[in-house]
């Protein structure tokens, strides 16, 4: 994909993750019709781990009581050192070393990548049932 593309891309995914759910279903709904594929892929690529960083502690702790912490640490494995790192920084102290722990553990790479799509499928069911709301421009009303 060229740059251009790449950023009309991520332009159109910044844009969809500030609407409600009501809007995106209709959304990705009605593309679908026209492009199946690219409703598909925007689906597919609609929220990231890095999402975490723009929600608040109280549904930060929400998710946690969600997930596997053995699984969350695999899918942190193939997330950037940088996304990682500030991922962690926003766990309390216990739930970081625990997780630490799994990060540390060495696994295949395919059971990260099957952890990760786990903990996104979990991330983006809170999301869209509404219990998680990202905010990166801290206005959430």
């Amino acid at each position: 994909m060229s740059n251009k593309k790449e950023s009309g891309f991520k332009s159109i995914l910044e844009a969809i993750s500030l609407m409600n759910k009501e809007e995106k279903d209709t959304l990705i709904g009605n593309l679908s019709r026209m492009d199946a594929q690219l409703a598909q892929k925007l689906k597919a690529n609609m929220y990231r781990l890095k999402d975490l960083l723009y929600i608040t502690p109280k549904m930060l702790s929400e998710f946690l009581r969600e997930v596997k912490t053995e699984s969350f640490g695999n899918a942190l494995k193939v997330e950037d050192e940088e996304v990682r790192s500030a991922i962690l920084a926003k766990l309390p102290k216990s739930i970081r070393q625990d997780v630490e722990f799994y990060i540390d553990k060495k696994v295949p790479k395919s059971h990260a990548f099957e952890a990760h799509r786990d903990v996104m499928a979990v991330f983006t069911q809170m999301i869209d049932d509404e219990r998680l709301i990202i905010s990166k421009d801290d206005k959430t009303i």
